[in-house]
């Protein structure tokens, strides 16, 4: 909801006096909200489709802005929403389900 809300203000907040790290926030902004989303999924399905879900709001947010406000369709926002998504998806198959996985094994034996 957060997410929404920042992305949908009409005008940009300024960040230490000067213009906010744009780029960084969706970032940041994004690879939480990917991490919180795929934390409960259950499956390697189920991650590919809220990951697919997190990115598709990224896409549907600059849409919106574009319609509302009639600024330029950003496409780096949405690569750099994707990315984020992407990584966070990546990172969590190489690190905490590998280490799920051997901890559940090790518990099996």
């Amino acid at each position: 909801m957060l997410l929404v809300a920042f992305a949908l203000q009409s005008e940009r907040p300024l960040l230490f006096g000067r213009a906010y790290f744009h780029r960084d926030v969706h970032w940041l902004a994004f690879a939480v909200t990917a991490g919180l989303v795929l934390l409960g999924a259950p499956s390697l399905r189920a991650e590919l489709l809220r990951g697919a879900a997190v990115a598709a709001l990224g896409l549907g947010l600059e849409l919106i802005q574009h319609r509302l406000y009639g600024t330029p369709f950003d496409w780096a926002d949405v690569r750099d929403d994707a990315a984020a998504v992407l990584t966070v998806f990546l990172l969590r198959r190489l690190t905490g389900y590998a280490a799920f996985r051997l901890a559940k094994s090790r518990r099996e034996s």
